[in-house]
This record gives structure tokens, C-alpha cells and sequence, in this order.
């Protein structure tokens, strides 16, 4: 995404994408998402698309303070492989029950492509966990960004798994909790 444009959707009372701007489509077709434009998502679950379950509780807390009035911002990285993206979520109860979700770019910056995080490289059967939040990867023993690892940028590349590293798990607890 080159565009600086907020990708805004909302959810349910049932945790189902009622809506998407059209940004979102925007987004999803410059990143190769085609599994998550709008026609895709609609009417569907928000738990569908979140993989790992550290992940999955964060926002199930978000969601819930969102619901009770407060406003949850966290920041959060969105890299494709030839950008990194360092943005900015903020969730908030919207009408008629309904919670709004609207990212928005804070800082974009092209990149050697990084064959790692691109999802048409063809995989090996080896499982590299990234950080759900700030796409560090875990590799020998700590958390490194994909520039500084050692993995192979060369197809095949390994498969990815979703984690969360300690540092985004110090700002999850936090948002989790309320502050």
C-alpha cells in the first residue's frame, strides 16, 4: 500500500464484518490479498482471520472495552514484502452497537523485497514463527526483524506461524488491561 488512506471496518454484536471502506479493497488487491477483499469478508466472523491465539484474546479484550465506550489505539506493523508499515489501530464503539476498526498509515517505506512474508513464494516444511504484531521473527532463541535474521530469502522459504514477541506482548497487556 503506497496510499496513506484509512482502511475502516466494522463489526457486530455477533463479531461479524458488516462493512469495509473502499480503501479496504484498495489495500487487499496492492498486497495480493485477493482471499480478503470485501466480497470475501463480508458477513463473516472478524475470528476467521486472526490465526494465533495470543492474537485472537488481545482483540477479544480490545473488542470488549471498545463495546463498553472506551477507545483502544495500539500501534502495529502491516509489512507486504516490499513495504514496511508502521500504523495505527483504533477501535471504538460505533452506532447502533456496532465496533469500527480504522488503521491508519504512520509511516511507509519501501524495502528490498523480502521473499519470507511474500505469500506466492513457493514454502519448505520448516515453521518460522513471526510476530503477529511487528513481524519480527523467532530464530535461534529471540526475536529479530527479517533484515537482521539469517533465514533464506531464496525460494523455497519456510512456512510462517503466527506468535506474538515480548515486546508487542508488554503493549497487549497493556491496551488488554485497560490502560
Amino acid at each position: 500500500m503506497t496510499s496513506r488512506g484509512n482502511v475502516t471496518y466494522q463489526i457486530d454484536s455477533d463479531d461479524r464484518i458488516v462493512f469495509v471502506n473502499d480503501e479496504w479493497d484498495r489495500f487487499a488487491l496492492e498486497n495480493d490479498g485477493y482471499e480478503t477483499t470485501s466480497e470475501k469478508v463480508l458477513k463473516r466472523p472478524i475470528w476467521d482471520f486472526i490465526s494465533d491465539s495470543g492474537t485472537e484474546a488481545f482483540y477479544r479484550r480490545a473488542i470488549d472495552l471498545a463495546r463498553r465506550g472506551d477507545s483502544v489505539t495500539f500501534p502495529f506493523n502491516c509489512d507486504s514484502p516490499g513495504f514496511t508499515r508502521s500504523m495505527e489501530m483504533r477501535m471504538e464503539n460505533s452506532r447502533e452497537g456496532l465496533v469500527e476498526f480504522r488503521s491508519t498509515a504512520i509511516l511507509i517505506e519501501a524495502r528490498t523485497p523480502e521473499n519470507v512474508i511474500d505469500r506466492s513464494v513457493p514454502r519448505t516444511s520448516e515453521m518460522i514463527r513471526i510476530c503477529s504484531w511487528c513481524k519480527k521473527v523467532f530464530v535461534d532463541g529471540r526475536w529479530v526483524s527479517l533484515e537482521d535474521s539469517a533465514i533464506s530469502s531464496q525460494p523455497p522459504v519456510p512456512l510462517l506461524t503466527h506468535g506474538i514477541c515480548e515486546d508487542c506482548f508488554q503493549i497487549v497487556t497493556s491496551v488488554s488491561e485497560g490502560s
